[in-house]
């Protein structure tokens, strides 16, 4: 999860910057639809930072409903991230095994995190039963 979340605000860092260097008096719409564009893995990641954070004491079903719209928004955005439309280099001096290899760093961490949580919450849910 560090990674994703170290690269998330170095982007979001860099827009700021280059919105207030690029438009000194001039309102450009370009940097708000990208910050706008940015706020949607943001709070992703918020959910799922506060998900890890409360795990142990919660079930499946306490978890509140904007926090599961948070981690589906996350989900949505990792299957496109993987999809093979986005596979491509972005340049032609990065291979596609390094591609993808950055990909799996930053992407699939937080789809690995997400699914053990769940299963470790659901696994508390039947044990919560029992006792």
């Amino acid at each position: 999860m560090l990674p994703t979340t170290v690269m998330y605000f170095f982007g979001m860092g860099i827009l700021v910057l280059g919105y207030f260097q690029g438009n000194s008096g001039v309102f450009t719409t370009a940097y708000l639809y990208l910050a706008a564009l940015l706020l949607l893995p943001g709070y992703s990641l918020y959910s799922l930072w506060w998900l890890i954070l409360k795990y142990k004491k919660m079930t499946v079903r306490e978890v509140p409903i904007f926090i599961w719209l948070g981690i589906s928004v996350g989900v949505v955005f990792s299957i496109y991230y993987f999809s093979p439309f986005n596979l491509t280099p972005p340049t032609e001096f990065i291979s596609n095994s390094e591609n993808l290899k950055t990909k799996l760093v930053f992407g699939l961490g937080p789809f690995i995190v997400l699914t053990t949580l769940v299963t470790i919450m659901w696994s508390n849910n039947g044990s919560n039963k029992r006792n």
